[in-house]
């Protein structure tokens, strides 16, 4: 499953920019998108992820939807058990995942990440600092 489909499940689809990062990190990891000096295609990578948080959660709902891993609410969605479980698990075993998900400051493990990683996750936590 992708970093985005499970930061999706992890947040029940409450955290639009968390999702829209995920998604950059899906990108990037598929060699789709390259970051340089902290720009995504010449944009801010923060700017980014805020454009893709209005967008992305409803594409990546609707495939959940599709999987029958989400079930839509009227404001909000429930996850099916199994899927949380095996997302949760993943994010315990994944460094990245669970960096993202994580309010707490980024742990040794990511440090020795690509530094496009490493800026994207950075720009989650300065914005989750921002807004608490």
């Amino acid at each position: 499953m992708s970093l985005s489909a499970d930061a999706t499940l992890l947040t029940r689809g409450r955290d639009p920019y968390v999702i829209a990062a995920a998604l950059l990190l899906d990108e990037i990891l598929a060699g789709e998108l390259d970051v340089e000096g902290g720009r995504v295609d010449g944009e801010p990578i923060a700017d980014w992820i805020d454009r893709f948080s209005r967008i992305a959660p409803p594409r990546i709902i609707a495939d959940l939807v599709r999987q029958g891993s989400v079930t839509p609410r009227r404001f909000s969605l429930s996850v099916d058990a199994r899927a949380e479980a095996e997302a949760r698990s993943r994010a315990d075993d994944d460094s990245i995942l669970g960096a993202l998900l994580a309010l707490h400051p980024l742990p040794p493990s990511t440090h020795t990440l690509p530094p496009a990683v490493q800026n994207v996750l950075s720009a989650v936590r300065v914005s989750h600092i921002a807004f608490t």
